[in-house]
């Protein structure tokens, strides 16, 4: 018998694969290589918050700007992301599907990140994750203020196109045989975290609209001199992230079950 080893594949050849594990395979590298460079300026903001007086940073909007970047990142450069990687990994395979509902449009999702985690970090931001008016507005220093917004954007556009190819996926997709009451918690997680996306970042999406034009002096939506309301921006921003939360977490409880449960019944 002899056991022949496939060659391994050039690196250009999975970049530019649209097949769903490679897709998540790139996911997961990306938003591993984010969670380092958002756990670093994590670590710096330690550092300086150990003692009293200053130790690293003496500029305060300079930890402004780290406090900004390392919030935006790990929260929608590493953790949106790795719950898209595991999710394009599995989730075919447990609704027995050849490849996501549609390949190309998973492959744009995902390399719609990179460029907005550029413009997150070329920017550089001061005025938190949240971004309130009216500091925000008026007083934030562009470009960096203008290409978070666009980077925010741009990543809100990829989530709504991931979450459009798992509802997809899993509701069009899945094997005849398979009906909905017998699909593994996971695939159910990452359905109704999509419909979850599907219905609250659209709003998120709007208000950096909104932020972006009032920016530009074109609108005053939450400009008090132009009779706009601050708080607005607030009550647009909760509706999404308030959602957001259990959009993180209904995917962990789905590992939950795949890691403990189903291991514990297997071996009991």
């Amino acid at each position: 018998m002899v056991l022949e080893l496939q060659k391994p594949r050039p690196i250009w050849q999975i970049m530019f694969s649209t097949h769903h594990t490679d897709v998540g395979l790139l996911y997961l590298i990306t938003s591993l290589a984010f969670m380092f460079m958002g756990g670093a300026l994590a670590l710096l903001l330690r550092v300086e918050l150990f003692s009293p007086g200053v130790q690293l940073i003496a500029d305060s909007m300079t930890y402004n700007r780290i406090f900004t970047v390392h919030g935006t990142t790990l929260i929608f450069l590493f953790i949106l992301p790795s719950a898209s990687a595991f999710g394009n990994y599995l989730v075919p395979i447990m609704v027995r599907y050849k490849d996501m509902a549609y390949p190309k449009l998973n492959a744009v999702a995902f390399w719609m990140i990179p460029p907005a985690g550029a413009l997150i970090w070329l920017g550089f931001a001061d005025f938190t994750w949240y971004a309130y008016p009216t500091y925000s507005v008026i007083s934030a220093p562009g470009p960096a203020a203008d290409m978070w917004i666009f980077g925010l954007k741009i990543l809100g556009v990829s989530s709504i196109l991931g979450a459009i190819n798992f509802v997809v996926t899993i509701m069009k997709c899945k094997h005849p045989d398979l009906p909905l009451s017998k699909m593994p918690l996971l695939a159910w997680s990452y359905l109704t975290s999509s419909l979850i996306i599907l219905v609250a970042v659209p709003t998120f999406a709007a208000a950096l609209l909104m932020l972006l034009t009032d920016r530009l002096g074109a609108s005053g939506f939450f400009n008090p001199a132009m009779g706009g309301d601050p708080i607005a921006y607030q009550h647009l921003f909760w509706f999404t992230f308030h959602p957001e939360v259990y959009i993180l977490v209904i995917p962990a409880i789905g590992f939950y079950e795949i890691l403990f449960i189903r291991h514990n019944t297997i071996w009991t």
